[in-house]
């Protein structure tokens, strides 16, 4: 939905969600990189909740979508 909607304000609201979600949250930072396509977050790469330039640089990518 964050990538693939046609509305704007609903992937723009499906960002915002996730980006909520996943800061300092391990678990679902864990579930939503299984979810992430290869040019953002390489499949065997770790990303830790608490590193918030990586979570940016994510949430970003999926902005741009």
């Amino acid at each position: 939905m964050a990538r693939e909607d046609s509305d704007t304000t609903v992937r723009r609201k499906a960002v915002y969600a996730i980006s909520s979600c996943v800061r300092n949250y391990q678990p679902a930072l864990d579930q939503l990189r299984e979810h992430l396509p290869a040019e953002i977050v390489g499949a065997d790469e770790k990303i830790d909740a608490g590193d918030m330039d990586k979570i940016d640089a994510i949430i970003a990518h999926l902005k741009q979508a």
